[in-house]
């Protein structure tokens, strides 16, 4: 019983280091503020959440979770790093 839950805690440990590494890979975190376009125009933004794909979504493992500031929670969104700019 020990031994399959020393290879459990392994595999835990093996997948939360490699979600690690390939967060290190996306562009931007958590918290930042950047720009972020919608319809043309930039508007400001704080991302509220990185997700990383196994397999890449319009061609981009990094998906970001961001709230547009000075707008009610409705209007937040996912994006990519093509629709980001920093401050």
């Amino acid at each position: 019983m020990k031994k399959i839950i020393s290879i459990f805690a392994l595999a835990l440990v093996m997948s939360v280091a490699s979600v690690a590494v390939v967060q290190a890979e996306c562009k931007y975190r958590k918290g930042q503020n950047v720009d972020v376009v919608w319809k043309g125009k930039w508007y400001d933004a704080k991302i509220l959440k990185v997700t990383v794909k196994k397999v890449p979504v319009k061609g981009d493992r990094c998906h970001y979770k961001i709230h547009y500031n000075g707008w009610s929670s409705s209007w937040d969104e996912t994006v990519t790093h093509s629709r980001i700019r920093n401050k």
